[in-house]
This record gives C-alpha cells, structure tokens and sequence, in this order.
C-alpha cells in the first residue's frame, strides 16, 4: 500500500509531463465513445501510423513508470552489495544539497525578465547576461561547506573521526623521525662501496652459522652419552652397595653362630 501510494503521485506527474510534451492520446480526448463511421472511414489512411503513434506513447508512458520501479529495484539490489551506496542512499538527504547545483535565482524569474516587454530589446539581453554572469560568479564562490547544513557537517566529522585520529598519529610518527634525522636515505650511499664485503661477511657468517649447529649437536649427543653413563654406574653402586650390606649381614651372622658354639662347648 505504501509503495503504490508512493509511486501515484509520480505515475500522475510523468503523465502530465508526457501530454504537455507529445499532447493528449486520442483515447483520452474521444471519452465518449462516440465518433462516426465517416470520419473513421476519412482517417483510415492514417489509422496504421496513429496506432503507431499512440501505441509507442503508451509504451513510453507505461516504460516510464516500469523504469522508475527498475531503477529503485536496481538501486536496492546495488545498496545490499554497496555498503558506501547504502549509506548514501540513507542519507540522502543529508548529501542531496551536493548532488544538486546551487541557483540563487529561480529559471522562472529569468524567463520572465528575458521574456518581458523592452523597448530596448538589445539593452535586455545585455542585462540578462550581466544577471546571469553575476549569478553564475555568486554560485561558484559557494563552497560544500556553505551548502551543508551544521547537523550534516557534524554527522561527516563524527563517521570521519577514526581516519583523522589515524592521519594525526601518523603525522606525529613522521615528525618525530624528521627530528632524529633518521628521514631519507640517509649514509646509505656511504654503505654501498662496502657492499661486496658485507656480501663476503655474510656468507662466513652462514659458515659459521652451519659449524656451530654441527658442534650444538655434538655436544648435546655428547651430554646424552654422559647421562647415560652416569645412571649405568649410580645403578653399579647402588647395586654394590646392597651386595656389600648382604655380605655384612652373613658375616655377622656366623660370627654369632661361632660364638654361641664356642660357649656352649666350654
């Protein structure tokens, strides 16, 4: 309902626009139905090019509106894959005094005054093109800034605030390298002669690089070696060390056994 009662008021001036410019169709002037045969039979000649005619006008009038509803539908289909038409479309009227050229003076006026009756028809015209050069030079000393309205301005600082913090950080980047000289190339071209010998130290350092990953190696198989080496002879002793504390333990044993029997004999 909303978009047929949106569309109506347009349907209605696209219409009126088209039987100013092309005239009204004949189906629209002979309302009452009623014309005779005579002058049906009088046009016949020109009846297959009138058909034509109107027949092209109504495809016009009615691919007008089938246009309007194709470039809204297409406009839509462009927001949901445009984030940036979305929003222009949202605000639309927030921008729409960019889209459109300023005037200060309305077409009407100036037709009425090159239109008006002038004894001096040449003075006239020499007046209407001061006034329009003058409007002209007032439109362009217009600015974007004067077309937009405070709240607009304000909504295009607030979604530009992120960019123009990052733009300050960045700038006060820059302007604490530019103070320790570290900006441009530099000693750069001192450093090329000595190119060859970095190339030359480089390559020895890789050398080395690969020796000493080879002796990393050969230690740390090394150290496994000692560890295993170390557990074999801590499980040595400690296997000495239970064959000593068996061998004291018979030991003292027999010497009780000897005793007992010596006593017991004498």
């Amino acid at each position: 309902m909303t978009t047929t009662s949106s569309i109506l008021p347009l349907d209605l001036r696209l219409r009126t626009l088209e039987a100013r410019l092309f005239g009204v169709p004949p189906s629209l002037v002979d309302s009452t139905g009623t014309s005779s045969s005579s002058i049906r039979h009088q046009k016949n000649g020109l009846a297959g090019a009138s058909d034509g005619r109107d027949g092209h006008e109504s495809d016009a009038r009615k691919g007008a509106t089938r246009r309007m509803r194709e470039i809204e539908d297409s406009f839509d289909r462009l927001a949901g894959q445009s984030d940036g038409l979305k929003r222009l479309l949202e605000g639309y009227e927030q921008y729409r005094a960019l889209l459109a050229l300023p005037t200060n003076q309305p077409s009407s006026s100036l037709s009425a005054t090159a239109e008006g009756s002038d004894p001096h028809p040449h003075h006239s015209e020499g007046r209407t093109e001061s006034a329009t050069t003058s409007d002209f030079h007032e439109s362009s000393s217009l600015s974007e800034s004067d077309l937009l309205p405070d709240r607009v301005k304000l909504s295009m600082v607030l979604e530009a605030a992120r960019d123009i913090r990052g733009a300050e950080r960045d700038l006060r980047e820059i302007d604490l390298l530019r103070k320790k000289g570290v900006e441009g190339s530099g000693s750069l071209e001192d450093l090329l002669p000595h190119r060859p010998l970095l190339i030359k130290a480089v390559k020895e350092a890789q050398t080395r690089s690969a020796e000493l990953d080879r002796a990393r190696r050969d230690v740390g198989q090394l150290l496994m070696r000692y560890n295993e080496f170390t557990n074999a002879t801590s499980g040595l002793f400690v296997d000495i060390h239970h064959r000593l504390e068996y061998l004291e333990a018979r030991v003292w044993a027999l010497e009780r056994k000897k005793k007992k029997e010596l006593a017991e004999r004498y």
